[in-house]
């Protein structure tokens, strides 16, 4: 069987001020209790040097800002068809973080990603 592709995204921890480094090692603590297809797989997180490391599982899609962006930069439209499928997985992994009251899931977007073996 393959094995799933793995990430790490580095969070420059001197970019941060206290509060949001708590908040990202509560956040990680958090998305390692998930387990649903609509929601990345954790794997770890660490401290390493000034930054504070997650391992989650590659997403060979890419991410949904990256496809709104590249229909953007064409000047194009997404099918209907699309949109509904991306609504309905969103939805469905909202859904399951609400029946677990888990009302806010956010990591700081000032993190570098590297993809490869980790």
């Amino acid at each position: 069987p393959l094995t799933p592709s793995k990430v790490l995204k580095e969070i420059p921890l001197g970019d941060l001020r206290p509060n949001e480094t708590v908040q990202a090692s509560q956040e990680a603590q958090l998305l390692s209790q998930l387990h649903h297809p609509a929601i990345i797989t954790f794997y770890s997180s660490f401290l390493h040097r000034d930054s504070f490391c997650i391992i989650t599982e590659y997403c060979e899609d890419r991410d949904l800002d990256c496809h709104l962006e590249e229909v953007r930069e064409a000047g194009q439209s997404l099918p209907e068809t699309q949109v509904t499928d991306w609504l309905i997985q969103l939805l469905l992994g909202l859904h399951y973080m609400h029946n677990r009251f888990i009302l806010y899931l956010y990591f700081c977007q000032k993190c570098r990603v590297h993809k490869g073996e980790v």
